[in-house]
């Protein structure tokens, strides 16, 4: 997955990813993170600026994860997948 600006011909931030994402959130306010969960159920958290992969949680869910919502504050990720679950994680650093 590749960050670009609109000004530059090459992706400014590149994250690794290492399988078929199902959804992609921003962290909202400064906090600058990126959370995406996968079609296997797992959850990875990179940091926008450099795009170090910061975490991952395997076997969040057991199927597909369809969609995610980050708190205003950060600090709460929500998950929902085709587990029929919603998850309610805690960031911390």
């Amino acid at each position: 997955m590749s960050v670009w600006r609109w000004d530059k011909k090459e992706p400014v931030v590149r994250f690794p990813v290492k399988e078929v994402l199902t959804v992609v959130r921003f962290s909202p306010g400064g906090a600058a993170l990126c959370l995406a969960g996968s079609k296997s159920g797992r959850i990875y958290v990179w940091e926008v600026l450099t795009g170090q992969l910061l975490g991952e949680v395997e076997g969040a869910h057991y199927l597909d994860i369809t969609d995610m919502d980050i708190a205003v504050t950060n600090d709460l990720v929500i998950t929902g997948g085709k587990d029929f679950k919603v998850k309610v994680w805690i960031l911390t650093e």
